[in-house]
């Protein structure tokens, strides 16, 4: 069942996050903290509180396997790009020990359903390029690169 994520979840919201904070530091550790989480407790409170931002975790038999973090993006206005409205998946996680399960696909699916209901033109998100799973998961459920942020290391 996916449902709103609640303060009661958060000792497991914060378990996942900190499966992708070792994700991400180990492919990329000259960028990504070792210890640090992208969201602390706090933040999670201030987040539910927000009415662009929505979090749901995938819940099943009174235990959590997964979570979804989504806002909401318009552009209005622009000089050069049209009006829209896009669904930003900010994080999504499914526990390392309950991949391939379906529930990442659940989730994704549920953020279209949502999408849809807010009138949102697209579905967006970043992955790392370096974490290969997330990139080649992205790709199975239909989803393609808009764009790209290039670097060049100078030391």
């Amino acid at each position: 069942m996916i449902r709103l994520c609640q303060e009661k979840d958060f000792d497991k919201v914060l378990t996942l996050l900190n499966q992708v904070a070792m994700v991400h530091h180990k492919a990329r550790p000259d960028l990504f903290k070792q210890t640090a989480l992208k969201y602390t407790y706090q933040d999670l409170l201030e987040l539910l509180q927000r009415k662009d931002y929505e979090i749901y975790v995938y819940e099943m038999q009174d235990e959590i396997y997964g979570y979804l973090f989504a806002n909401i993006q318009t552009t209005e206005n622009s000089p050069i790009f049209y009006d829209e409205k896009v669904y930003y998946i900010d994080d999504l996680c499914i526990d390392e020990n309950a991949r391939g399960k379906g529930i990442g696909k659940a989730l994704y699916e549920f953020a279209k359903q949502r999408a849809k209901q807010l009138n949102c033109q697209r579905i967006t998100l970043h992955a790392w390029t370096d974490n290969n799973k997330a990139v080649e998961f992205y790709k199975h459920l239909g989803m393609k690169a808009y764009c790209y942020s290039m670097e060049e290391k100078i030391n």
